[in-house]
């Protein structure tokens, strides 16, 4: 009941965060490289199916979370369980607005939504079959990296004071670097899966990009 959302919920965000970090490290650049003629297709190609990748992953994590939620927000003292907790007034009364743990939640809360507002609704402007990518689409793939990297730290906000501050805030920036470095490169993976299998180009296309965004992606 607890371990499948908690993971669901974090194998999603990672593949949402390192979907669209693929687009400013690795993507872009090694388009960039190609001659000028064999860009605008190509970079159409690749950010739509991150895009959507993106998208998809989000769609998941939503869920996956909200049942985390419901999880933290069940007091098993009072024996309820939790299908019995799924109650929106009750949560929000017992537990979102008045417990530590709560706000916390709310926080991501927001930036899930954040998120989902920004990437699903670019999404769905890509799905139309004469999509462009539009001047802004960068700001809306560093907005949902910055959400989904935001989420990943709020799960690691103590919601007690500890006994050594320093020492709390420092292992706990290092399990965010360590989660969001991971998130890149996981996520990173299934996005280079997904252009793998789904962009179709030519084989001048396909050795100038792929050897160029490999040896990016490896580093």
């Amino acid at each position: 009941r607890e371990a499948l959302p908690k993971w669901l919920a974090f194998a999603a965000i990672m593949i949402f965060i390192g979907t669209l970090a693929l687009r400013p490290l690795v993507t872009r650049p090694s388009i960039a490289r190609l001659e000028a003629e064999r860009r605008p297709l190509l970079a159409r190609l690749t950010d739509r199916r991150l895009l959507l990748t993106a998208a998809a992953a989000i769609v998941v994590f939503i869920p996956a979370s909200l049942a985390e939620l419901v999880n933290d927000a069940t007091d098993e003292e009072l024996g309820l369980s939790f299908w019995g907790s799924i109650r929106p007034g009750p949560i929000w009364r017992e537990f979102l607005s008045s417990t530590p743990d709560g706000h916390l939640w709310l926080v991501r809360l927001a930036l899930t939504a954040l998120g989902a507002i920004v990437v699903l609704t670019a999404a769905a402007k890509a799905l139309r079959r004469d999509w462009q990518p539009p001047d802004r689409l960068g700001t809306v793939f560093a907005v949902g990296i910055f959400a989904g990297a935001a989420e990943l730290l709020a799960r690691l906000i103590p919601t007690e004071a500890p006994d050594d501050w320093i020492r709390t805030i420092f292992t706990e920036l290092l399990d965010w670097g360590h989660m969001t470095s991971a998130a890149i490169w996981i996520g990173g993976l299934v996005g280079l899966a997904v252009l793998g299998l789904t962009v179709r180009h030519s084989a001048a296309e396909r050795d100038g990009f792929w050897s160029a965004a490999l040896r990016r992606f490896s580093v």
